[in-house]
């Protein structure tokens, strides 16, 4: 859910969500990646995040782009690595390592 798509808009899912903690991955994802974000919803609790947040834990999605527009071809027969963008892949990446490194405190020496 993160491969598939241009190296346009990431979706960032507004329910069943800590809207701080969303905000701050919007700051994330401007500051660290060449992807934009749009709002989404999934609608209902779609993925782990709604059990997280459920239980009193903070959480946020991102999500491949707007839910509607979302891969076709995800849990399928046609689900195959010729609908992947690497280079999509790779600021999925940028995110996730930016979330770790800013929300952990770490201090790296050179």
């Amino acid at each position: 859910m993160t491969g598939y798509g241009s190296l346009d808009n990431v979706g960032v899912v507004g329910d069943y969500v800590d809207n701080g903690l969303s905000s701050y991955v919007k700051i994330l994802i401007d500051s660290y990646t060449s992807l934009g974000w749009i709002d989404t919803k999934c609608g209902y609790g779609c993925s782990d995040h709604a059990s997280w947040t459920r239980n009193g834990y903070r959480a946020s999605f991102v999500f491949e782009t707007d839910f509607p527009k979302s891969n076709p071809y995800i849990h399928s027969a046609s689900d195959l690595i010729s609908h992947i963008s690497f280079p999509r892949m790779l600021e999925f990446t940028k995110l996730a390592v930016a979330f770790l490194i800013e929300l952990g405190d770490i201090t790296v020496e050179l």
